[in-house]
């Protein structure tokens, strides 16, 4: 059983994750979840999704810039996020 900190840890990287998804349009929340979670190809996605490969290409790169740019200003601002009603809260100094 992992140690409450761990547990901690995880829920707010989860957290933190799905923010990041929530600003994503739902073809670029879908290509990155098939890339990244299920492991699936840009051509296997591409399949699926019934869109070209270029399309898959440039929605993933959008998605991932996304998230690195949600992940950065919850840094730089300081901001945490839980599942509470204030879903974005400063860090008390």
């Amino acid at each position: 059983m992992p140690s409450p900190e761990t547990q901690a840890g995880d829920r707010q990287r989860l957290a933190r994750m799905n923010a990041a998804l929530a600003t994503l349009s739902e073809r670029q929340r879908r290509i990155l979840l098939l890339n990244r979670m299920e492991g699936l190809s840009h051509a296997q996605i591409a399949e699926r999704l019934d869109v070209s490969v270029s399309t898959v290409q440039k929605d993933l790169k959008a998605a991932l810039l996304a998230c690195l740019e949600v992940f950065a200003r919850l840094d730089r601002e300081g901001l945490r996020v839980s599942a509470g009603p204030n879903v974005l809260q400063r860090d008390k100094p």
